[in-house]
């Protein structure tokens, strides 16, 4: 078995931190979709609704059905949102609690 030569600490501490940070880039992605008056707007109808179709979310944000259809995917593609498919048509859903308690704190921390 060859020998290794020890990481320095110097090293191991920025191996550390980096996988930290990698945590952060995905929290990143996860907080770009709040940013988007439309998306947030969808997200606290579904903590309202628990599920809406595609045809409901843009009435909802008043768009044509295309539009709404793509926040939702981009949504669902981030792992925000969940699809549950009945025939030819899709009914999304928040994923988790955790997203529905964020955005219920971004909607209160709003109205303070």
């Amino acid at each position: 078995m060859a020998y290794r030569k020890p990481i320095p600490i110097k090293e191991l501490k920025m191996l550390r931190l980096s996988r930290e940070l990698q945590k952060i880039d995905f929290l990143s992605s996860i907080f770009h979709h709040f940013t988007q008056p439309v998306r947030l707007r969808i997200l606290y109808a579904l903590t309202i609704e628990k599920e809406l179709n595609v045809t409901e979310t843009a009435g909802l944000i008043q768009s044509s059905a295309a539009t709404a259809s793509h926040h939702l995917r981009r949504m669902h593609e981030a792992n925000i949102l969940q699809i549950r498919k009945e025939g030819r048509e899709n009914h999304y859903q928040i994923k988790n609690n955790n997203i529905e308690r964020l955005v219920h704190e971004i909607i209160e921390w709003e109205q303070e």
